[in-house]
């Protein structure tokens, strides 16, 4: 008999998406080449975020590149007045004059050829280098270590750094830096020539630790600014990738809605067909094997009954005032034999009145008792209690049987992840997205070896609404999660 199921088994696929014929190989074929995996559309998405940011940067890099003759000219201009005052030594004004003018050309022929473009951070790594250099050369002719140049060259390149992130062009520059302090704290007082007077001097390096912190705050602002439009676009891109999965979503459920509905009608006639040679007289083998084609004709019905379930237009609601009792009452005979077989008992408790789809509800509750009974070893007992709080309905299963693992857990809510081999992992699915119509919640509590309560949560009255919008977003909502379900 095990021998025969496992054939059985093996010749009729549980998985909805495996329940194609040759007839619909085609068109399964054309929906999985429009439907990549979900690891190589989070890697598109990762290198085209990537790439937006790495642009943004690059065009934060290009405007101080550009700005920065300028406004490092203006700093060089006015420090060059205060050693006129201070009556340094014309010759290293002479030189820093000339350093001076020298870094102007050169941020200027940069100035005009950079654009945002490819490689442009590399020519922007290079132009700061090339300034580092040449203001290091003029702290070399104006005090060393005590120049009051320095403290914007270190600003100067603190803002390339920050919008290079660790790449090798802020290694290489900060790596410069430190090279050129050495040199500086080992040139002889001969080369670094004297402080400037002791009143000029200070309006020197209180004027350039201020000009140092105004550049460094400003551009560190926009810095800012440039994440956040990069956040901006990881959101927008972000909703275009759950529009897009959302779509393909419902290509899927098209598809196996027209292959479950071509299913639905042979299968019937095979189960009809095998009921009437089971009345006839047979041999024992022959009467074994026919109860193994009915079970199997009686499971893929169920596969076929659950994926149209939940392909079927989630706005086709219509409460009306439905006592939940009775609800759970209908549910207990319909599945009173299954828990009769499993050794298992069901005991409802309490009463309420509210306002839901009886059908769908009924469908709903059955997917999590099925469950519950499924769970349950030989001789426990399945709970179904109804209250009345404070205008909500709360609907409690609770079952006794192995329970849940946190992963497993957390993997509520996405269809088709089952730990039953026979499963289709659309029960809870199913039952949370009813509950989620009747403007409530489906929640769910287990602990390894202890069991698994289902809390199901709604107003006892239905307010108005638009279901066609509820029905997107219980849609978008089955997209956002990374989980699956209970038990299938």
């Amino acid at each position: 008999m095990s021998e025969i199921r496992h054939r059985a088994s093996h010749a009729f696929p549980t998985h909805p998406s495996q329940l194609a014929t040759k007839r619909y190989g085609a068109l399964f074929a054309t929906v999985e080449d429009v439907t990549p995996s979900k690891t190589s559309d989070r890697v598109e998405q990762s290198e085209r975020y990537a790439e937006a940011l790495q642009g943004l940067l690059v065009e934060f890099g290009t405007g101080w590149v550009q700005r920065k003759p300028w406004i490092l000219g203006a700093h060089k201009c006015v420090m060059l007045v205060l050693l006129v005052l201070g009556a340094y030594e014309p010759l290293r004004i002479q030189i820093v004059l000339a350093l001076c003018v020298l870094t102007l050309v050169v941020d200027l022929i940069e100035r005009k050829r950079i654009s945002p473009e490819p490689g442009a951070d590399l020519r922007i790594a290079a132009s700061t280098a090339f300034g580092m250099a040449i203001s290091g050369a003029i702290g070399a002719v104006t005090g060393g270590l005590t120049s009051p140049f320095l403290p914007a060259t270190i600003a100067a390149v603190v803002l390339p750094a920050a919008a290079f992130g660790r790449r090798p062009a802020t290694y290489w520059l900060f790596a410069e830096l430190v090279l050129l302090m050495l040199a500086l704290a080992l040139l002889p007082s001969s080369v670094a020539g004297p402080m400037l007077a002791p009143i000029p001097y200070a309006i020197a390096m209180t004027f350039s630790f201020l000009f140092a912190a105004w550049v460094s705050v400003t551009n560190l602002v926009s810095l800012t600014d440039v994440y956040a439009n990069a956040a901006v676009m990881a959101s927008r891109m972000r909703d275009e990738a759950l529009a897009l999965h959302d779509a393909r979503a419902r290509s899927l459920e098209s598809v196996g809605a027209k292959v479950a509905h071509e299913i639905k009608n042979p299968l019937s006639a095979i189960g009809g067909l095998v009921q009437l040679l089971q009345r006839g007289q047979h041999d024992p083998k022959t009467m074994e094997r026919l109860a193994v084609i009915g079970g199997e004709v009686t499971r893929i019905e169920h596969v076929v009954r659950d994926y149209l379930a939940f392909s079927r237009p989630l706005d086709v609601v219509e409460p009306v005032a439905s006592s939940i009792a009775s609800i759970v009452d209908d549910v207990r005979a319909l599945l009173d034999a299954r828990a009769e077989k499993r050794g298992v008992t069901l005991i409802a408790e309490g009463q309420a009145t509210a306002e839901v789809d009886p059908q769908r509800f009924k469908e709903a509750l059955v997917n999590v008792v099925d469950n519950a009974i499924e769970a349950s070893p030989r001789g426990a007992k399945v709970r179904i209690s109804v209250l009345l709080i404070e205008g909500h309905i709360a609907l409690d299963v609770v079952d006794v049987g192995a329970g849940m693992s946190p992963d497993v857990l957390a993997r509520v809510g996405v269809p088709y992840f089952t730990t039953k081999s026979d499963g289709t992992g659309l029960g809870v699915v199913l039952a949370r997205a009813v509950i989620a119509q009747h403007g409530g919640t489906l929640t769910l509590t287990s602990k390894k070896g202890e069991g698994t309560r289902v809390s199901m949560r709604w107003p006892e009255r239905q307010p108005q609404r638009t279901d066609a919008l509820r029905s997107d977003a219980l849609r978008s909502d089955a997209l956002r999660r990374t989980g699956g379900s209970h038990e299938g």
